[in-house]
C-alpha cells in the first residue's frame, strides 16, 4: 500500500515522516518533490506529461530530472536509476512512469507500505488519485499562528506574518476540501501536531491502524527517528529551523514539542486582528480563536 503525509509546511510533516521511517513496516524516504509544481517552483512530472513533451525524454533525461529537481540525493534511499532504467522509452503516461514507485522503494526497503512525505501534494489529489487510486493520506493539520512564524523565521518565505497566516489558510482549507471531495473517508486520517506532540504513543497507535500496520514502540526511542539531513544536497540542508535541527542532532526527546503555541508568545504580529478567512479556517480544524 501507498500513503501520503500531506499539509501545508511546517506542519510537522517531517517529524512524522522521520518517526514512521524507523518502523519496522514502513519507510517515508526524503522528500522527493518530483510530480507537482508548487508556488512557481518549476514545472514537474506532471506538468511535463501534461503538455507532451515526454515523448522527447530519454532515460538520461529523467535521471538528469530526478538529481536537479530532488531536494535530497535520492540515491542514497533508494536506486531509483535502476528502477528508471527498466522502463521502455519514450514513456506514454505518468503512470506508467511513477505507478509502481512507491511499491519499488517499499520492496528495496523490505517493508510493506512506502508513504511520500513531499506536504504540498495535497494540493494535487485529482492527479494523485488517479496514480495511486487506493492510496492512504495522512494530512497534518497545525495551528496556523505558529506556521506562520516558522514560516517567518525561513530564510526563503515571507517575514510577513499575516501573508504567512493567509497563504496557511488557503492551502489547508483546499487540502480538507480536496480530501472531503476525492477520496472515501477511510482514506483520510486528520493528524493534529499539538495532540501528536502532547501524546505521541496514543497518535502513533491511531496512525498504525489507519495504515493497517501493528504498532511498534521502538519508534518513539530516543535516536530512533530518520535524521533527513543526511540525504539533503545544498541549501536543502538548511531548511529547518535552529530549534527543530537541535532534536534532530540530539534526539533526547521522541518528538519536538518546543514550537507548539508559540503564537502565544509572539509580539510580532496580532493575531487579534486576523482575517476572517484565517479565523474561520482556525475554527474549522478545532483551534479556540
Amino acid at each position: 500500500m501507498n500513503g501520503f503525509i500531506i499539509g501545508t509546511g511546517r506542519c510537522g510533516t517531517t517529524m512524522l515522516a522521520s518517526i514512521l521511517d524507523a518502523h519496522p513496516e514502513a519507510c517515508v524516504p526524503p522528500e522527493t518533490q518530483l510530480l507537482f509544481e508548487y508556488m512557481g517552483n518549476g514545472p514537474a512530472l506532471h506538468e511535463i506529461f501534461a503538455i507532451g513533451v515526454q515523448y522527447r525524454a530519454t532515460l538520461a533525461k529523467y535521471l538528469d530530472f530526478v538529481q536537479k529537481r530532488c531536494p535530497c540525493d535520492l540515491r542514497k534511499y533508494f536506486d531509483h536509476e535502476r528502477y528508471f532504467a527498466r522502463m521502455t522509452y519514450p514513456v506514454a503516461t505518468l503512470r506508467e512512469l511513477m505507478g509502481d514507485f512507491y511499491t519499488e522503494i517499499a520492496k528495496a526497503k523490505g517493508k510493506r507500505i512506502c508513504l511520500e512525505q513531499t506536504p504540498w501534494y495535497g494540493l494535487g489529489i485529482d492527479v494523485l488519485r488517479e496514480l495511486y487510486p487506493d492510496a492512504r493520506y495522512i494530512h497534518m493539520i497545525r495551528d496556523g499562528r505558529d506556521v506562520a512564524i516558522s514560516f517567518a523565521r525561513t530564510p526563503w518565505w515571507h517575514k510577513d506574518i499575516g501573508k504567512n497566516l493567509a497563504r496557511w489558510a488557503f492551502e489547508a482549507s483546499l487540502i480538507k476540501t480536496l480530501c472531503e471531495e476525492m477520496l472515501a473517508p477511510e482514506q483520510v486520517l486528520t493528524v493534529h501536531y499539538e495532540k501528536f506532540v502532547e501524546d505521541p504513543e496514543s497518535e502513533l497507535r491511531r496512525i498504525c491502524r489507519f495504515l493497517r500496520i501493528s504498532y511498534d514502540p521502538r519508534v518513539l526511542e530516543p535516536g530512533a527517528a530518520t535524521d533527513y539531513r543526511q540525504f539533503a544536497k545544498g541549501h536543502a540542508a538548511d531548511v529547518a529551523s535552529p530549534a527543530f535541527k537541535s532534536w534532530s542532532t540530539t534526539k533526547a526527546n521522541p518528538v519536538f514539542k518546543d514550537s507548539a503555541g508559540a503564537w502565544q508568545r509572539c509580539a510580532d504580529y496580532d493575531f487579534s486582528r486576523m482575517p476572517l478567512e484565517a479565523k474561520q479556517c482556525l475554527i474549522d480544524f478545532g483551534y479556540a480563536v
